[in-house]
């Protein structure tokens, strides 16, 4: 096999870039900066991770999903306010939901 093989840290920091890129090429692909703040979260870089939920739920719409990720992204910086309004918003969306 040609490819090198990158210690999982490093491959880990190039992904949230990787996808980045992906966004800018394909904006309309659904769901992308919902995963991108996934792999920021991850990484545990969270100001990343809000930014990308936050332009998740612009491209998108109303997510409960998204609402939620987002509130554990405000929880884990302790943005405690902005986290119990993501949840708020997440728990009236399922709400809305529930025929699903």
């Amino acid at each position: 096999m040609l490819r090198t093989k990158l210690p999982a840290a490093l491959a880990r920091e190039r992904a949230p870039s990787q996808a980045a890129r992906a966004a800018e090429h394909g904006p309309s692909i659904s769901g992308i900066y919902y995963e991108m703040g996934n792999s920021y979260g991850k990484l545990k870089m969270y100001d990343d991770a809000i930014a990308s939920y936050l332009k998740e739920k612009e491209k998108s719409g109303d997510d409960p999903d998204v609402e939620l990720a987002l509130a554990n992204a405000y929880q884990a910086k302790g943005m405690t306010q902005q986290a119990q309004e993501a949840k708020g918003r997440a728990e009236q969306l399922k709400g809305g939901h529930q025929d699903q």
